[in-house]
């Protein structure tokens, strides 16, 4: 039995969501808040703007789909290495590798600070000043990109075992390393304050609804009909729903086209009969 599939499945809680993927070719980052107190050693969350998906093979996808929702898509892993997908680092928090990391992030956020002969230097001439001064804001710059580049980083990490809301605002347990997450991330937000929210402005439903608003703009996850290899229904009855959908909102693309996506169509209803 495969440990891995070959392709990148994406789950969400309602029917209308999944169409609506389907109608515009386009994934939405959306902000998560995620767990990084591996990396303080005391509680710690930030939220980051991704879109989700995980290889995991479908003989154990029951329990990702309680978890995430019964509504899904699969696509090709070719497709996710093109548009920039990675797999997740998950940490193990006693490892010496989570401390080399750690110390490795510290380095990468440290400000640059003055040399003693700099901080002893007097800038009499106005020439000097104007000098100085663009260098503080060349410094500035420097420490905030560098900051905006560890904490990219860590939007790639994970703690192998830990908390996450689910269904309900309800916190559960999770075995984060048994998920096999890839994660988007929008390259334009790389180098700037969008590629985080602290929990405090994640917790503010409108600051976090206009920071998801301006990584929607700036960092969609398109595809096309040909990348996608499973839709996933809850049950067998909402199989003809989606086959009309298809039908009617599709019709842009080729008779031929539409027929196999409409082949690879399954109900989980009957494929947990099977697995």
């Amino acid at each position: 039995m495969a440990i891995r599939t070959h392709s990148l499945f994406h789950f969400t809680e309602e029917l209308t969501s999944l169409q609506n993927i389907l109608r515009t070719g386009v994934f939405w980052p959306r902000y998560s808040l995620e767990d990084l107190s591996w990396i303080s050693g005391s509680p710690f969350h930030a939220a980051f703007p991704i879109v989700s998906f995980c290889d995991i093979p479908i003989s154990r996808i029951q329990d990702h789909t309680e978890f995430y929702g019964d509504y899904g898509i699969g696509l090709t892993q070719d497709w996710g290495k093109n548009a920039g997908l990675n797999p997740l680092l998950y940490i193990n928090e006693k490892s010496t590798f989570s401390r080399e990391l750690h110390q490795a992030v510290i380095l990468v956020m440290n400000k640059d600070e003055p040399s003693a002969k700099q901080k002893g230097e007097a800038h009499d001439k106005p020439q000097d000043k104007e000098n100085a001064a663009a260098g503080k804001q060349q410094t500035a710059e420097r420490d905030w990109s560098n900051l905006f580049r560890a904490l990219h980083l860590m939007a790639y990490t994970k703690p192998m075992t830990g908390i996450m809301r689910g269904r309900k605002n309800t916190n559960q347990t999770k075995d984060f390393y048994g998920e096999s997450e890839w994660r988007y991330i929008p390259p334009s937000v790389m180098k700037t304050q969008e590629c985080y929210l602290a929990e405090d402005q994640f917790n503010d439903p409108e600051t976090r609804k206009e920071a998801d608003e301006t990584v929607v703009e700036k960092g969609p996850l398109a595809f096309s009909i040909g990348d996608i290899r499973y839709l996933f229904v809850k049950t067998i009855s909402e199989v003809p729903f989606l086959v009309d959908f298809i039908n009617s909102h599709l019709g842009h693309y080729p008779a031929n086209q539409l027929k196999i996506l409409v082949s690879r169509i399954f109900s989980l209803e009957e494929l947990r009969y099977d697995i």
